[in-house]
Order: structure tokens, then sequence, then C-alpha cells
């Protein structure tokens, strides 16, 4: 009796330790090589530089401060797509989300989200939420469009643009940074007379 107990205390222990042993062997073991973030495509190419396989699980545009802006999968986890070592794999519009509430020019990070693929389970990605890890990178959010064109009535010679407030986010109320904090105006140059 005493040593069936035996045999299963170091069964255990044995499988605690591996997977210990897999979690810090992915530690920061994935690196971004590219993003390509526009208004007509999304694409980023990450490399697995652990001594294991690693899972995508999940990847999500988050504000420096912290804010979910946009995620993929709509659930919580799921493979993505399993990266083997020392090789890299392209996600593309299919994995990387869209974000319809991100402004032009805001900071913002892709976060990507792995696990040793040894530790994930397919059938409930959540139980393996604990030995997930996730790296990030910073980019400008894209969509600088050029403003529409303020038309400036014939025989005017001047105009004066009075702005009080500066433009807020709709959702939080706070005051965007530099450049989605100012309202341009773009003036016809060949109406302007010169005086």
């Amino acid at each position: 009796m005493a040593l069936s107990w035996l045999n299963i205390s170091f069964n255990n222990l044995s499988t605690n330790l591996n997977r210990s042993i897999l979690q810090v062997k992915t530690t920061a073991q994935l690196s971004f090589e590219l993003v390509n973030y526009t208004t007509t495509a999304r694409s980023a190419i990450v490399r697995n530089v652990a001594s294991v396989p690693v899972t995508v699980t999940r990847v999500g545009l988050v504000t420096p401060e912290g804010y979910l802006r946009a995620h993929y999968p709509p659930t919580i986890f799921a493979n993505l797509t399993k990266i083997l070592p020392g090789e890299n794999a392209t996600l593309t519009d299919d994995e990387i989300p869209a974000c319809y509430i991100c402004v032009a020019g805001e900071r913002l990070k892709m976060r990507i989200w792995y696990v040793a693929s040894a530790l994930f389970d397919e059938a409930n990605p959540v139980h393996s939420a604990d030995e997930m890890k996730y790296v990030e990178t910073v980019f400008l959010f894209p969509g600088g469009r050029l403003p529409t064109v303020c038309e400036i009535p014939e025989g005017v010679k001047w105009m004066a643009v009075d702005l009080i407030d500066p433009i807020t986010f709709t959702d939080s109320g706070r005051v965007p940074r530099v450049p989605s904090n100012k309202l341009f105006i773009v003036l016809r140059s060949s109406l302007i007379q010169k005086t």
C-alpha cells in the first residue's frame, strides 16, 4: 500500500515538474519579426525561439493603458496556429482582429498569447490559461487620411475657426494624445487671395 502511494506521489511530482520545465522553456520565447497593420490588410510574422513547439491561442489589440480594443478569437482562447522550434508563422486578417473603435494615429499594442503545445488542452483551452504567456509590440493605428476640404465661399478673404473643446473619445471621455487630439481644417489655397 505504501509503495502504491509512493508511486502515485512520484508520478504527480514528475507531471508537475514537466509542466514547470515547459513553462520555463517558453517564457518570452516568441518574438515579432514583422507587423503590417493597414486599412486594407493585417499581418504579423512571429518566430518561436523556444526549444519546444508553441501554440498561438489569442491575438488582441490593447491600449498602452491596458484597455482591450479588439481580440480574436471571439471565444477566450483557441488553437490559432502551432509553431515549431526555430520556425515562424504568419498571422493574417483571419487571426488579427480589425478594430472599429480605434482612432487613426492611436498607439496600440498587439498582444499575442501562446503556450507550450504539450500544455495546451485542445478540448478545453481555458484549462491551459494558467500556463499561457504573451508577447506584445507597439504600433500606430492606421487611417491617417487627409481631412475633407472646407469650401470657402466666393468673395471671402478670411476665415475664423474657433475650437473650444479638445476632441474626446466618446466611449471613455478621455482626451487622446497627439495627433488625434486636434481637429485639422484644410483650406483650398486656390480660393484664398493673398493681400
